[in-house]
């Protein structure tokens, strides 16, 4: 006896598949209110979106760059130490101004300006100064002299735990209030050790 043919059944139609979509990219908020970073790489200071794009070379010179900031209250400007120099580079142009210089300085530690942008901050020599940040004024300035004329400035100086070489400065969110690392003796122990002082 032969075996009945199998029935053929028509699947039931379906809908057509959506074509596929791209997925979403995230999104980053900015850190801050900033939607850029500044970094140092190769003795340059490059820029580039907080997600890694727009990738783009500002300074070509090469040097030793620290104390990477953006200018408080400005969106296309940060500043920078090279050397016995501070610089300040424009985002948008590339232009770089000479803020300051130090020539006779043995040391440039630190230059940081306060979150309000009224005062900066200046180690030099293993002192520290703060005064105001006021650009006009800066552009005369040339040595410690000039920095205690400077009306409003704070110096720390002589045999004070504060008369060390700063490694790092940082304000606090009231600028009334900084601390400020450096190497020094820990009083329990008697030994080296990095210490905040506040």
């Amino acid at each position: 006896v032969k075996a009945p043919e199998p029935t053929q059944t028509e699947a039931p139609p379906t809908a057509t598949p959506a074509p596929p979509t791209e997925t979403p990219k995230p999104t980053i908020k900015a850190v801050g209110g900033v939607d850029k970073v500044a970094f140092v790489a190769n003795g340059d200071i490059w820029l580039m979106d907080i997600d890694g794009g727009n990738l783009k070379q500002l300074t070509t010179d090469g040097g030793q760059k620290t104390d990477l900031q953006w200018v408080p209250g400005s969106d296309n400007e940060v500043v920078y130490i090279t050397g016995k120099n501070i610089s300040i580079v424009n985002t948008d142009t590339g232009a770089v101004d000479l803020l300051t210089t130090f020539p006779s300085a043995m040391f440039l530690e630190t230059f940081r300006v306060s979150p309000d942008g009224k005062q900066v901050a200046i180690s030099m020599n293993s002192q520290l100064y703060l005064v105001p940040f006021d650009r006009s004024m800066l552009r005369m300035v040339r040595s410690r002299t000039d920095l205690l004329r400077m009306n409003g400035c704070m110096s720390y100086t002589g045999s004070t735990l504060m008369a060390n070489k700063v490694q790092e400065f940082r304000w606090g969110n009231d600028p009334d209030v900084v601390a400020w690392l450096f190497a020094g003796v820990d009083v329990t122990s008697g030994k080296g050790a990095d210490i905040i002082q506040i």
